[in-house]
């Protein structure tokens, strides 16, 4: 099992406990890892508001939504927020690899 895979179970985990010992709480977690969305899906209520990107600017509606978020957008964003060229090439490669499992 790869190390990151690892790590995200880890933090489902520990959120799980934590929701355990926090009752008649609401608790929030906040994460863009559709992976690790994926492992909290059957302890927590997932929701998300989408974003559209017009004219090389992010505009969110703010309106939550039940369910997993969908859009896949975080190389684009990472390039109207001038990251350098290296990290975006990186993470096409990343993605184009990932594709393939």
């Amino acid at each position: 099992m790869p190390q990151k895979y690892k790590i995200k179970q880890y933090v489902a985990t520990f959120f799980s406990k934590i929701r355990k010992k926090i009752k008649n709480h609401s608790f929030f977690v906040s994460t863009h890892d559709i992976e690790l969305a994926d492992l909290l899906k059957t302890t927590y209520d997932l929701y998300h508001f989408t974003e559209v990107i017009k004219e090389e600017q992010i505009h969110f509606d703010y309106k939550l939504k039940r369910g997993n978020l969908s859009s896949k957008n975080a190389i684009r964003i990472l390039e109207i927020n001038n990251y350098p060229s290296q990290v975006v090439e990186e993470a096409r490669e990343i993605r184009k690899k990932m594709k393939n499992f």
